[in-house]
């Protein structure tokens, strides 16, 4: 687990303690890590919701920590994506200069 990792995955515990006790409402890290739609809908009822300033910072932090990653996740996606490979030329016999050339 990288460092990025890491920060990550203590926003998102955070998160999920904040949450339930300011607003009771009940996180799914899991759900939060690797679904994008959950993700979005959760970050913006706690940020629709929430009254405290840590709150919303943290809201603010967590997504753009998951855009980030999103993205590099997209890049690398794109990186291992087959690259498309040009034929070869094809060697054309010449002879105008006899055999020997």
């Amino acid at each position: 687990m990288t460092d990025s990792d890491m920060d990550t995955a203590i926003l998102m515990a955070r998160l999920k303690i904040q949450a339930k006790k300011h607003l009771d409402l009940s996180v799914d890290l899991e759900k939060l890590e690797q679904d994008e739609t959950y993700a979005q809908a959760v970050l913006r009822a706690v940020e629709d919701e929430a009254e405290d300033e840590n709150l919303l910072v943290l809201v603010l932090r967590l997504r753009a920590r998951l855009k980030s990653r999103q993205a590099e996740e997209s890049l690398s996606q794109a990186k291992v994506a087959p690259l498309v490979t040009q034929a070869k030329p094809t060697l054309i016999r010449d002879h105008r200069f006899g055999a020997r050339g």
